[in-house]
């Protein structure tokens, strides 16, 4: 009998009887059809009908899901796990083809990992990025023969361009377009003088990203507090959104005046926290013709990519996004883990999802044991039979 305090010298001896619900969203990802929503957790991975979120199927597997990638031709979903772990179904009848492993990668720190498949689908990529090293590793997708392994500096900032088959590493001087199939093949491009040092240096300290065009002739550059598109034809920087404030506000200490004691100060500490930078993200649609940002003041925006100007706004916050084929509609990942589907014409929601919630707050069981009280940060209640996992019902409202 395990009769000892758990620690973390020995968590490996405690052993899952069940698990209830179906965990975290971490990622997702829409079929190139349009026709299925992937949610990656971290107990594997739900399928749902992109039209009205009708669950479809799910995928269990040995570790957290952090990366989704479907074949071109919609015939296979990979699975990019955390320790190096892909598993890789045929979708129509949902059976694991193959379980690839990365072995030359020592998974001992946080890491971030990508998988994708080639344009033609000839090649299936798990890349890793840990310790300022970017590990790239290549397999057969015929035969799921090894086809390739090399290691980069992973720079100031990183990103994929599937369509091209390329990884862009942008270092303090030069962006490095490396070819994912031949580590031999790479092109370097002096960064435009126009932007400063510390627009680039500033990427990974406010978690900034780069969205680039599928044609690979352009890219979005977030730092976090602005945005520039640099189309590698020009010389220079097309234009640049720096209306966004330096950083926001922690809600912590900017409180309204009547919130004051009588000392003129606040009756509560507040926590030693990063602040953080007003830009969350950016996702290009799959046009290249309009992009979204999400702010971290719980805003969305919609704009023109030729030129930046403004479509639409509204009050959501998104830490995920993926757009329909035609650019139609999209599916936002929101922070307390529901997803939304949304039309691209002018924000309006049309469905929404709440069966991955963030953050699992507080739970009780009955007096008789029958009964098992969830509350989560999405704003629901969820009630389960402790003998089977079986949920009885939701109720409508938080807890902690």
């Amino acid at each position: 009998l395990f009769n000892e305090i758990i620690l973390p010298e020995n968590i490996r001896r405690v052993g899952s009887l069940a698990t209830w619900g179906n965990g975290r969203a971490n990622t997702i990802v829409l079929s190139p059809d349009g026709n299925i929503l992937a949610v990656g957790t971290g107990i594997g991975v739900f399928l749902y009908d992109s039209l009205n979120f009708g669950y479809i199927t799910s995928l269990s597997t040995p570790f957290p899901v952090q990366s989704i990638a479907f074949s071109p031709d919609n015939l296979s979903i990979a699975l990019g796990q955390s320790q190096g772990r892909i598993d890789v179904y045929e979708l129509e009848r949902q059976t694991l083809v193959t379980r690839l492993t990365v072995s030359d990668v020592t998974f001992s720190n946080a890491h971030r990992v990508r998988v994708l498949f080639s344009g033609d689908g000839a090649y299936l990529t798990y890349l890793t990025e840990i310790n300022n090293s970017l590990y790239i590793n290549r397999w057969l997708t015929a035969s799921w023969r090894a086809a390739g392994a090399f290691i980069m500096n992973s720079g100031l900032v990183t990103y994929v361009n599937p369509s091209a088959d390329l990884v862009g590493v942008v270092t303090p001087n030069q962006l490095i377009l490396q070819s994912l199939g031949f580590s031999e093949e790479s092109r370097l491009i002096d960064l435009p003088t126009s932007l400063p040092r510390a627009f680039w240096e500033s990427i990974p300290s406010n978690q900034g990203d780069i969205a680039p065009s599928s044609a690979g002739d352009f890219i979005l550059i977030n730092n976090g507090t602005s945005i520039s598109y640099w189309n590698f034809l020009e010389e220079d920087i097309s234009y640049n959104l720096d209306q966004y404030p330096a950083q926001l506000p922690d809600p912590c200490v900017d409180a309204p005046q009547t919130c004051r004691n009588a000392r003129g100060g606040f009756s509560w500490a507040c926590p030693q926290e990063p602040i953080l930078p007003p830009i969350e993200m950016i996702v290009l649609t799959p046009d290249n013709a309009t992009f979204l940002i999400s702010r971290n003041d719980f805003r969305s925006e919609f704009r023109q990519t030729s030129n930046g100007s403004l479509v639409w706004e509204i009050d959501r916050h998104f830490t995920e996004v993926a757009f329909s084929p035609n650019t139609e509609y999209f599916f936002g990942l929101r922070p307390d883990g529901s997803i939304e589907k949304r039309s691209t014409i002018n924000g309006e929601l049309l469905f929404s999802l709440n069966q991955h919630p963030a953050q699992l707050m507080g739970l009780q069981f009955s007096p008789d044991g029958n009964i098992l009280a969830v509350g989560y940060t999405d704003g629901w209640i969820r009630v389960f039979s402790p003998s089977n996992g079986e949920m009885l019902g939701v109720l409508d409202g938080g807890a902690s």
